[in-house]
């Protein structure tokens, strides 16, 4: 669950999103499908990302 002041972006090239965690002082990486359209976080956690394929899913919740 990302907290407050969490910041989250794509590496479009890799599939990635990213998250800097500024308390922590870290960027953690995760690979979410071959490709990415997009990703929206939930109001009660977690995030909907937009796939390339309908019934792909992401590895893990995301």
């Amino acid at each position: 669950m990302t907290g407050l002041g969490e910041l989250r972006w794509t590496d479009m090239f890799a599939v990635d999103i990213l998250t800097l965690h500024p308390d922590e002082g870290t960027v953690t990486r995760q690979q979410v499908a071959d490709v990415l359209a997009a990703f929206r976080p939930r109001t009660g956690g977690g995030m909907v990302t937009a796939l390339r394929q309908i019934g792909e899913t992401s590895p893990g919740r995301v």
